[in-house]
């Protein structure tokens, strides 16, 4: 998944008034690529899931929260070098903080609460900025844990091999993993990797991108072209004078002015709910 999709260079294109002539939809896509990447760059997002790795201290708490934004999945927990079962592990999505089921019995772990010791606590996890979609399925059978997983839902129409999706069950286990396989006559997927234990009736949501940030990407693209468009044809601008009339023949400045100005707009709006997004979430 990119956002360099034919919609959204098609949208791009739209927004800045370049026609073919003046800007391939190569150039559209060079140009997104290359602003996605310095947004990247600047505010240390990723907008597919990566791993991370982060060594480092708890507060002798119950919980512990991740230091990178949009954490969607434990790969691995380490404390004092001990691996903790990630079965027995509760991410909650929106704060990112971690915490570990501490019940009596079989299902307890070795440790409850984070240690305040330096290095003491390692983990592994998946992090990236997307969104939940309109797609929604329920698993109709209980999921191991392992590679290669298939999982059997009462729904698997709009779902497609490379989708991510994000499974969650009233037992309080939560991760995302990577759909390889869709059987649309079975109704059974295969996705590549759950560290997890899923209980019947989990609810599987399809994620995407961002649309707040596609959208604030397409803006600055737009803005960006048109300012190319209008460099590219400045020597077909030529100017007449008679006396005290003159006039101006070719390119209708006026016209990318007044769209580069819309988009300027558009973009510090998007902008500042971009920067109120990521105040919430750390």
């Amino acid at each position: 998944m990119t956002f360099t999709t034919t919609a959204n260079i098609a949208q791009v294109r739209a927004f800045s008034g370049s026609p073919t002539t003046l800007t391939s939809d190569e150039t559209i896509k060079l140009i997104m690529n290359n602003l996605t990447e310095e947004f990247r760059e600047k505010y240390k997002i990723n907008f597919e899931p990566v791993k991370t790795i982060e060594i480092s201290n708890g507060h002798n708490s119950l919980g512990y929260t991740v230091k990178k934004r949009f954490p969607l999945k434990i790969l691995e927990l380490k404390i004092y070098n001990e691996i903790v079962d990630v079965d027995k592990i509760h991410l909650d999505w929106a704060s990112g903080t971690i915490t570990m089921q501490s019940d009596i019995g079989s299902n307890s772990t070795k440790f409850s609460l984070f240690p305040s010791q330096n290095n003491s606590v390692k983990i592994k996890y998946l992090n990236a900025w997307m969104d939940k979609s309109d797609f929604v399925a329920e698993s109709t059978l209980p999921t191991l844990v392992g590679m290669n997983v298939e999982m059997t839902l009462d729904d698997v129409t709009g779902l497609n091999i490379d989708d991510w999706v994000w499974i969650e069950g009233m037992d309080r286990r939560a991760e995302v993993a990577k759909v390889t396989d869709v059987n649309t006559v079975t109704k059974v997927i295969k996705l590549d990797k759950l560290s997890q234990t899923h209980e019947e009736g989990s609810i599987i949501t399809r994620l995407k991108h961002s649309k707040l940030l596609g959208d604030y990407i397409m803006y600055e693209s737009a803005i960006a072209i048109a300012n190319n468009a209008v460099g590219a044809t400045y020597t077909l601008n030529t100017g007449y004078s008679l006396g005290s009339l003159n006039t101006q023949k070719g390119v209708p400045y006026t016209h990318w002015r007044d769209n580069r100005d819309f988009n300027v707009k558009k973009a510090q709006d998007l902008k500042k709910l971009i920067n109120l997004k990521l105040m919430v979430v750390g």
